[in-house]
């Protein structure tokens, strides 16, 4: 919560990737070149703002309910942390993984595996982790397929998963 002027303010970013032709998706039609291209420099440019903006300006200090949303798992970078910790790290008083743990959401956005589900949740607190489709790259069918083998895999308890399914969204969005 950010108070100003006796005015209490909730600040959220949504981190998102973008398509090189958005036009493509909605007509079936293929760019010049044959093919779209994801804008996946994210990931790096996701790190670079928290690590070289956010972090030691002391953003999340001065706005600590200041939320970072990150689709796609957190777009790679939890598979990222522990260099991007190591190596950017050095001499600053808090450490990425508590600005991580502290400051950012993640959001399956589409990604259907369990892999990158235990790379995140290694790294970010299970209450942290919300269900999205990423609509219109990724079908709805296709994360039911997906939230049914995190149950059955018990990757996370019943609770948890309730929780990515819609509970954590709830609390955070308060809905």
């Amino acid at each position: 919560m950010y108070v100003r002027g006796g005015l209490n303010y909730r600040l959220l970013i949504f981190v998102l990737h973008g398509w090189t032709s958005i036009n493509a998706l909605h007509t079936g039609c293929i760019p010049q070149g044959g093919r779209l291209r994801l804008r996946y420099p994210l990931t790096l440019n996701v790190i670079r703002e928290i690590t070289n903006f956010y972090w030691p300006l002391g953003v999340f200090d001065r706005f600590p309910g200041l939320v970072v949303v990150l689709g796609h798992i957190g777009e790679m970078v939890p598979y990222w942390m522990w260099r991007a910790s190591s190596v950017l790290g050095r001499g600053r008083e808090v450490a990425l993984r508590e600005v991580w743990a502290r400051n950012v959401y993640v959001t399956t956005s589409g990604i259907w595996s369990l892999d990158p589900m235990r790379s995140s949740l290694a790294v970010t607190d299970v209450s942290r982790v919300m269900y999205s489709v990423d609509w219109l790259l990724a079908r709805n069918e296709d994360g039911k397929v997906f939230m049914g083998e995190l149950r059955s895999n018990r990757l996370v308890t019943e609770a948890q998963w309730k929780g990515i399914a819609a509970g954590n969204a709830k609390r955070l969005l308060k809905l």
